[in-house]
């Protein structure tokens, strides 16, 4: 179902769902206060009058964006380099090859792609497309990316909620992972690959929530697989630079994807932020907080850290609320402002 202001007041206010807005109200009284961590788009700030205020509390839990974890913030806060001294060093773009691959090797299986700055997953996708322009770009009904975005390019698609159905020699596949509208990694995921792998279909894999997942060991040196995104904000809390990197086919990369995406300051950024950082920080931090909430609201946790499943009834709180018209499910909260104030909320409820 898609909520609308005009569902507001007839809503089923259940105990659950009392209790998700009195919190989100404290919480956006507490972020205009600046004793909250607010979010880096326009839609996490308003005026500060009462309107405002419950206006984004009744939306609260509908933006996903990363946690503002404690000590990455400090760690930004305190970040100094010389972005001049960045600028010229024209061995980084190795470093991140080296230094990402060593990062991630006990969850991705790599051996056949070489790592590359990302300008963002947006241009990834549009040079995945151009690259397969005379094929059908097949996607899953679950995925994040809109087929209205892909229409403003001019790039046709295919949702389809059956993707081993809709793949053939001409496809090309775009696939979330996890999928965005279920935060879960498809059980379907080897027999699609193989069926790609046997047709030759190219696959490109935006992966900015697998570091979130319960079990994200993925074997991506699948024949089939010629692009891998991993934007990083989604678990480094920093939406703002774009910070991420890219994988590619080693025999697939040319001389323009090593001159057109070095982005070095970005890049060093990087390298210092996962020197200091594991991979899977944000998960193992948070899978407590996610354990507590989930009882506390009697929800059952997804594989995804940040997320829960919901009943129909809080439906309206539903992280993919402004998806709907994609064709997303409507059944995940985001939990990243309960575990932001875990302990404000606490000592308010008494829990």
């Amino acid at each position: 179902m898609k909520y609308t202001e005009e569902h507001w007041t007839g809503l089923k206010r259940t105990k659950t769902f009392n209790f998700l807005l009195e919190s989100a109200i404290l919480i956006c009284n507490s972020q205009q206060n600046q004793k909250s961590p607010m979010g880096d788009q326009h839609w996490d700030h308003n005026d500060g009058s009462w309107e405002g205020i419950y206006g984004k509390a009744r939306n609260l839990y509908c933006d996903p964006r990363a946690i503002r974890d404690k000590e990455l913030i400090k760690f930004y806060s305190n970040y100094n380099r010389n972005i001049l001294e960045s600028n010229n060093d024209i061995n980084l773009q190795k470093k991140l090859n080296t230094n990402i691959k060593a990062w991630l090797k006990d969850y991705y299986k790599l051996n056949t792609f070489d790592c590359l700055p990302q300008v963002s997953t947006q241009n990834t996708i549009i040079d995945f497309c151009l690259q397969n322009k005379n094929r059908n770009i097949i996607m899953h009904q679950e995925e994040y990316w809109q087929t209205q975005w892909f229409d403003s390019m001019n790039i046709k698609t295919i949702k389809t909620k059956k993707i081993v159905d809709a793949i053939d020699e001409n496809s090309a596949l775009i696939l979330d992972l996890p999928l965005r509208g279920t935060m879960e990694l498809p059980t379907w995921i080897d027999e699609v690959f193989n069926i790609c792998d046997k047709l030759q279909v190219p696959v490109l894999l935006d992966t900015a929530y697998l570091l979130l997942q319960d079990n994200p060991l993925v074997d991506f040196d699948r024949k089939c697989i010629t692009h891998i995104c991993c934007a990083l904000s989604k678990t480094f809390s920093f939406n703002g630079m774009s910070l991420g990197f890219k994988f590619k086919k080693t025999n697939l990369v040319s001389k323009y994807d090593l001159y057109y995406a070095q982005n070095r300051p970005n890049v060093q950024m990087i390298l210092d932020l996962i020197e200091n950082f594991p991979c899977r920080y944000i998960f193992d931090k948070y899978k407590p907080l996610r354990s507590k909430w989930c009882k506390i609201l009697n929800l059952q946790a997804t594989s995804s850290v940040k997320h829960a499943h919901i009943p129909n009834e809080l439906q309206w709180f539903n992280a993919s609320k402004f998806w709907y018209d994609n064709g997303l499910s409507q059944n995940l909260i985001d939990l990243t402002v309960l575990y932001e104030n875990d302990a404000m909320l606490t000592n308010y409820w008494s829990l």
